[in-house]
């Protein structure tokens, strides 16, 4: 299971990082959260400029999608590739096929991941489908 938190690095909220974390699903809820039950894996890369024209640009916001979309990709290529592991525990080797089963994050970095909107003023707010935002609370529509 992978889980993609954003951290903020000062007291002032202007800078950030997005650690991914790796964990086994079948360890506990209650101890998932501990940090000898999880692996740092990589900060994603991000994109910045102090330029507010160059930032607000169309290219620009593209150039961020495709360098989140391709870190993502070159994280998870190992697992793409449908190789077995052969792993060593307790004196005797043990046969395995990794897979990634959940992606976890809050709404902010699934919606990076997913490439939909990030703001909560749009048309259509929800990370999963097209839903107008006056129609969020209609348990059907979705």
């Amino acid at each position: 299971m992978l889980y993609i938190d954003g951290t903020t690095l000062d007291t002032y909220g202007r800078h950030s990082e997005y650690p991914v974390f790796l964990t086994l699903t079948n360890i506990p809820n209650w101890r998932q959260n501990f940090p000898d039950a999880k692996v740092f894996v990589c900060f994603l890369p991000q994109l910045s400029t102090r330029d507010g024209k160059l930032r607000e640009s169309k290219k620009f916001k593209q150039y961020k999608r495709n360098l989140e979309q391709r870190a993502l990709k070159y994280l998870l290529s190992p697992l793409l590739r449908k190789e077995d592991i052969y792993l060593a525990i307790n004196g005797k080797v043990e046969h395995f096929i990794p897979h990634i089963s959940t992606i976890l994050a809050d709404m902010s970095e699934a919606q990076s991941i997913c490439c939909t909107y990030k703001s909560y003023c749009t048309t259509c707010p929800c990370y999963k489908c097209l839903i107008p935002g006056d129609q969020l609370n209609n348990m059907h529509a979705c």
